[in-house]
């Protein structure tokens, strides 16, 4: 899987606790339009909603949450996308876990 510049950034980022300013990097990546597959769109959303946790915003993480629907549909499926994901099948399962596993 190729990893986006600002992906690693978020990476670090996180690893360092920066907690706000991961929350204005998902933001600002999510405007520029540099998400660009759908599991880096879950990666980013993990993040995003993990830093959320951390500042103890509870209420924008349940909506980020929502934004996501239902993690069992169709377009979270490697199968959904053969020219972005060829050979691949199934559900983007790493960030299914992860996001099901939220205490909230």
């Amino acid at each position: 899987m190729k990893w986006c510049p600002t992906y690693k950034r978020g990476w670090h980022t996180q690893r360092q606790g920066a907690w706000r300013t991961l929350v204005d990097k998902v933001k600002a990546a999510k405007k520029r339009g540099s998400l660009t597959t759908p599991v880096q769109e879950l990666n980013f959303a993990t993040y995003h909603l993990l830093a959320l946790m951390k500042l103890r915003n509870y209420g924008a993480a349940v909506d980020e949450l929502a934004a996501l629907g239902d993690l069992d549909a169709p377009h979270y499926s490697y199968d959904e996308y053969p020219s972005v994901y060829p050979g691949k099948s199934g559900l983007f399962s790493f960030c299914k876990i992860c996001l099901t596993g939220c205490p909230l």
